[in-house]
């Protein structure tokens, strides 16, 4: 029993420190800018994801490898090479190469220490997703509940700096609650779940979804969308609505509803004015949605008045014209690119062609189309949790991968490394999830 248990700690402690690297962006703007440890510090960043790692070192560290997506793991690989090549040798933009070279050290570091977690880690990958997400949402409330500079009606983020140049980061909070979400539902679902823990799972998810609202990152909204709909149309056929329906109808079922709705009941009854929060950000999500979609299609809006892109689309919108000309004038060119960080363009994938050429634009985009394709199968044949988590992960970062960053920052390529190890590759061992119920139990040591 106590070997059990000790077991599952370190399990968990390898679950920790993966969430510290994929997902520690929101705590380290807590850290820095809200407690004022280090503002403005990359040496912090630095040191917080130097800990993730050293957290994640499993105790058989290079004495079992486990076998991750081979082809995948390659074109990863390769990826890197190309960039820190163009780095050293072809740089056209600013000159980082210190830090960017740690990052890169960082990623690699990072994947190799994936090859040799143990797959059972989907046993608690999913709980420590949940309660990690569950930390950084409280740390963004207590956040905002401090800043006097915040009102209802904002975007949900740490803002930092003095006066009019006080910005923030919402993104990295979208993104924590799209991973508390996913977590807190397949945590809920799984078939041993009890009233408590399905009941705990469903209000956290609900907690995510509130947060997500708030962030109003229409990326995360539109990749939540996305995610939905392919699970809507992957599950709900005649026979899984003839089993929601009897779950639902069952005493279980019946008390697994009631106690979220009561807590929501309660909240509302204490503050009556949140239904008119809830509409006013909706109404501001359709709106700049709208806007934007209008803008694009150069129309105007009802009032005859001109609509315009906001900050990040319209400069979505200059990179595309900018590669439109590149595209038209000087062709030859995106043959090997303009050179490392040439030019900003907020859309990964059109970076890598501009930038780094046809070589890397293809080992970029050939890479996320196979990732999408093990997704997306995932999500329709069924998995364990560690497979339904990374598939829904990656609907939610492959939106990104198109609307902002750049390709080569670690937000971005740590993902992939995660990608690479637990996405596409066989499990000898399995556990039973809400989606798949085939599925045998591996043995647990101790």
């Amino acid at each position: 029993m106590i070997g059990r248990l000790i077991y599952r700690l370190d399990l968990m402690r390898m679950c920790l420190g993966i969430f510290l690297l994929i997902d520690g962006f929101p705590l380290i703007f807590y850290i820095k800018e809200f407690l004022r440890v280090a503002p403005g510090s990359t040496t912090f960043t630095a040191i917080f994801i130097l800990v993730g790692l050293i957290i994640m070192i499993p105790i058989s560290m290079f004495r079992k490898l486990y076998k991750p997506n081979v082809t995948l793991f390659w074109f990863l690989l390769a990826f890197l090479v190309w960039c820190m090549a163009y780095m050293f040798f072809y740089n056209r933009g600013d000159n980082e190469r210190t830090k960017d070279l740690i990052y890169y050290s960082y990623v690699i570091a990072f994947l190799i220490i994936l090859v040799n977690v143990p797959n059972t880690v989907n046993r608690e990958i999913v709980i420590v997703g949940a309660l990690f997400a569950l930390v950084s949402n409280l740390a963004l409330i207590h956040a905002l509940i401090a800043d006097p500079t915040w009102t209802i009606g904002q975007r949900a983020a740490i803002l930092y700096g003095e006066g009019d140049n006080r910005t923030g980061n919402p993104h990295v909070f979208s993104r924590n609650a799209q991973i508390g979400m996913v977590c807190s539902l397949i945590w809920a679902y799984r078939s041993n779940a009890g009233i408590f823990v399905r009941s705990f799972g469903l209000i956290l998810a609900f907690f995510n979804l509130i947060i997500l609202v708030l962030t109003f990152s229409k990326g995360a909204i539109l990749s939540t969308l996305i995610a939905l709909g392919l699970f809507a149309a992957a599950n709900f056929n005649a026979k899984t609505m003839r089993n929601m329906g009897r779950q639902l109808v069952s005493p279980t079922g019946i008390a697994i509803m009631l106690i979220p709705f009561i807590a929501f009941q309660y909240f509302i009854y204490k503050r009556p004015d949140i239904w008119g929060i809830i509409l006013s950000y909706g109404f501001a999500i359709y709106d700049r949605f709208s806007e934007n979609i209008l803008a694009l299609l150069a129309d105007r809006s009802a009032n005859a008045g001109p609509v315009e892109l906001d900050a990040s689309s319209a400069n979505r919108v200059v990179s595309f014209h900018f590669a439109n000309l590149a595209l038209e004038g000087h062709a030859h060119r995106l043959i090997f690119g303009f050179g490392y960080k040439f030019q900003y363009m907020d859309v990964p994938v059109l970076e890598t062609l501009i930038c780094l050429g046809i070589f890397g634009f293809l080992l970029y985009s050939t890479m996320l189309v196979k990732f999408m394709i093990h997704a997306v199968r995932i999500i329709f044949k069924g998995g364990i949790e560690i497979e339904l988590f990374i598939a829904f992960l990656y609907i939610f970062v492959f939106v990104n991968y198109f609307t902002g960053g750049r390709p080569y920052e670690m937000a971005n390529l740590l993902p992939l490394c995660l990608f690479v190890r637990f996405l596409g590759i066989y499990y000898p061992d399995y556990v039973p999830s809400f989606l798949s119920s085939a599925r045998k139990l591996p043995a647990v040591p101790g």
